[in-house]
C-alpha cells in the first residue's frame, strides 16, 4: 500500500493541490473494542422515516418504551424492561425494517476528576483555577523520577494530626523521635516532624492559620474527607512560630540547609524542598531595611526553591509604598495577590506593576482548621497557597523536569516560575500586577508541556501522516486537550471512517489508523476536528 499525503485542499470545490511529502513512520494500528454492552437504553437508527418498524417494537414484552430522537436521521432511543446484552436487543430488531445502526444508549462521563471530598463542592477555587482538568493528569506527590516533593509552609502553627493533612505530614527519616539528638547532622535536634523556630525541634505549635495555609497546598485528597488539596499527596514540612522578621530569616536558613543536605547525600538526607510558602509580611518596608532577608530568597533559589509570598491586605501599590518580601529582587520569588468568587481582584489586596507578580483565589477560600474541622481563610494569605500548590504540582509533571531538579536545581525552579507565569488568565482588574493576570493551573500546563515536549502548542492542524503497513499515521498539533475526532472521506464527500481520540498532555501528538477495510484505490480526505478548528490533508491509497 501505497499513501501519499497532500498539502492543500479546498474542499469546497473538490480543487486538490498535491504535493508529496517525507519518509513513512511507523506507528500502532487503532482496533475497535469489542461490544460487550448490557443496557437498558439502545440508540436505533432505521431508515430515515419509516416509523412502522418504531411502532412494531412496542409488541415486544421485553420493550418498555421508544422515544423518537431524531425524525431527520430516524434516531430512536428504545428503552428494555432490563438491562440487556447487544445479542438481546438484536434478536428483537432482526425481524424489523432494515436497521442500519444500534449501540447502547451508556452514560456520560464528566471531564476532569472531581475528588470524593466531602466539602469540595464548596472549593470554588479548585473550579476556577482549572484543577478538575489537570488532576487527570497528576494529582502531585513525586517527581517523575520518584523523589518526594516537599512543600516548606512558614507560618504561625499548624495542626499536625489533622484528620485531612496527617497522611501528607513531611517525616524526617534521617532523624530519631524525641532522643535528644542530631541523628542526621542538620543542626537541630529532634526536628522529626517540622520545625519550630522557637523551640528548636519538632514541637509544633497547633494555630489556625498555618492549617488553613496548609490544607489549601496539601490537603489529602480524594480520601472521603473533608477538602482536597491542590497536591493530593505531597509532603508539608510545618515550619512554626514566625511572627517576626528574625524568625523568617531563621526558618530560610533551615530550608536551605535541609536542601543542601538532600542534594549533598544523593536524596539520603534532608529534604526535597521545592517550594516554600509565606503567608506573612512587613508592610511599607523596603530592601534597604532588611538587606538580610531578601538575600535569602536567591541562596535558596541557588539550590532549587521557589518561594511564593502574599502581599499586604491593603489596596496600594507597594513599586511605590514599599513591602517586604514583595520588594525583593529575586528571580526567584513570587509574590501574589487575591482574588474573588467573580473571578476579580479583591478592592482591599495590593498591587504593583513591577513587583506583584499574579493574582489567585484567597476569598472565602474553605481550608482544613483546628481541632479537624473546616473553616473559611480570606485574604493574600489564601491566595499565596494556590501558587505555591501548583508550583509543587507542576514539578511532578514530566521527566524532563524531573531530571532538571537533580542536575541543575535553580534551572528547575526558574523553570516552573515561568511557566507559572505565563499560563494565567488575563484580567482586568489585574492589570497593576507584573503578569496582569490570575492564577490558571491547566494555563501552566500547557505551558510546561511545550517545555517538556520541546513543542508549542498550537491551534490544530496535521504536521505530517505516513504510512507503514496499511497503518496510517498522523502527527499533529493543537492547543485544546479534549476529544476530537478523525474522519476519512472519500472525493465524493462520503464517510468511509470515523473515530474519536484524546491527546494528553506531556505525551506526542499523534495517532494511527487501520486502513486495511479501504478497498478501493485513489483520492481520500483526512479531516481532524476539535471545538474549535479542524484539519485536513489528501491522501492517496493504494491497498492492492
Amino acid at each position: 500500500m501505497i499513501i501519499r499525503v497532500n498539502c492543500y485542499i479546498l474542499l469546497s470545490t473538490l480543487v486538490l493541490s498535491l504535493c508529496l511529502i517525507g519518509s513513512p513512520l511507523s506507528g500502532q494500528s487503532i482496533a475497535a473494542p469489542i461490544d460487550n454492552s448490557i443496557d437498558n437504553s439502545w440508540i436505533v437508527k432505521f431508515e430515515a422515516g419509516d416509523t412502522r418498524a418504531s411502532e412494531a417494537l412496542l409488541d415486544d414484552p421485553l420493550i418498555n418504551e421508544v422515544i423518537l430522537l431524531s425524525g431527520q436521521f430516524g434516531l430512536y432511543e428504545v428503552k428494555t424492561t432490563e438491562s440487556v446484552s447487544k445479542e438481546s436487543i438484536s434478536k428483537v430488531l432482526q425481524p424489523l425494517s432494515p436497521i442500519r445502526y444500534y449501540a447502547a444508549g451508556g452514560p456520560l462521563s464528566m471531564r476532569g476528576i472531581t475528588p470524593n471530598d466531602q466539602l469540595y463542592p464548596r472549593q470554588w477555587n479548585m473550579d476556577i483555577i482549572n484543577m478538575p482538568d489537570v488532576w487527570e493528569i497528576t494529582t502531585g506527590g513525586q517527581t517523575r523520577n520518584g523523589n518526594e516533593i516537599v512543600v516548606a509552609v512558614i507560618d504561625d502553627g499548624f495542626q499536625k494530626d489533622h484528620i485531612d493533612l496527617r497522611d501528607n505530614l513531611w517525616t524526617n527519616l534521617g532523624e530519631t523521635p524525641n532522643d535528644g539528638i542530631d541523628n542526621d547532622g542538620n543542626g537541630v535536634i529532634d526536628d522529626y516532624q517540622g520545625y519550630n523556630v522557637d523551640t528548636d525541634n519538632d514541637d509544633i505549635i497547633p494555630l489556625s492559620h498555618g492549617t488553613r495555609v496548609a490544607g489549601i497546598i496539601g490537603s489529602k485528597g480524594d480520601n472521603e474527607e473533608g477538602v482536597t488539596g491542590i497536591n493530593w499527596n505531597v509532603k508539608i514540612l510545618p515550619i512554626s512560630g514566625v511572627g517576626f522578621i528574625p524568625e523568617v530569616i531563621k526558618s530560610m536558613d533551615y530550608i536551605i540547609r535541609m536542601k543542601e543536605l538532600y542534594l549533598s547525600s544523593n536524596g539520603t538526607r534532608g529534604a526535597n524542598i521545592l517550594v516554600s510558602n509565606l503567608s506573612l509580611g512587613k508592610d511599607r518596608s523596603f530592601p534597604e531595611n532588611h538587606p538580610d532577608w531578601c538575600d535569602l530568597y536567591d541562596a535558596a533559589g541557588a539550590v532549587g526553591i521557589l518561594s511564593v509570598a502574599a502581599v499586604p491586605n491593603e489596596f496600594y501599590n507597594v513599586d511605590v509604598e514599599g513591602d517586604l518580601p514583595s520588594l525583593c529582587q529575586s528571580d526567584f520569588l513570587i509574590t501574589t495577590t487575591n482574588t474573588s468568587i467573580d473571578d476579580e481582584r479583591v478592592p482591599q489586596s495590593a498591587v504593583g506593576p513591577l513587583n506583584v507578580d499574579l493574582g489567585a483565589p484567597g476569598e472565602n477560600v474553605t481550608s482544613t482548621s483546628l481541632n479537624n474541622e473546616y473553616q473559611t481563610i480570606s485574604g493574600t494569605s489564601g491566595s499565596s497557597p494556590h501558587v505555591a500548590g501548583l508550583a509543587a504540582l507542576l514539578f511532578s509533571s514530566c521527566d524532563k523536569l524531573a531530571d532538571l531538579t537533580m542536575s541543575d536545581p535553580p534551572a528547575a525552579a526558574l523553570v516552573v516560575k515561568d511557566v507559572l507565569l505565563g499560563g494565567v488568565v488575563q484580567k482586568t482588574s489585574l492589570e497593576n500586577t507584573l503578569s496582569k493576570g490570575r492564577l490558571d493551573a491547566l494555563g501552566s500546563f500547557l505551558k510546561l508541556e511545550e517545555y517538556c515536549t520541546d513543542s508549542q502548542s498550537t491551534e490544530l492542524s496535521i504536521r505530517s501522516a505516513s504510512t507503514e503497513r496499511q497503518t496510517l499515521t498522523v502527527h499533529y498539533n493543537t492547543d485544546i486537550f479534549e476529544v476530537h475526532n478523525y474522519t476519512i472521506f472519500n472525493i465524493l464527500g462520503q464517510k468511509i471512517m470515523t473515530a474519536q481520540f484524546r491527546p494528553m498532555l506531556f505525551e506526542e501528538k499523534t495517532f494511527a489508523v487501520d486502513l486495511s477495510s479501504i478497498e478501493t484505490n485513489g483520492n481520500y480526505i483526512l479531516t481532524i476536528s476539535n471545538e474549535k478548528n479542524k484539519a485536513s490533508q489528501v491522501i492517496s491509497i493504494f491497498n492492492n
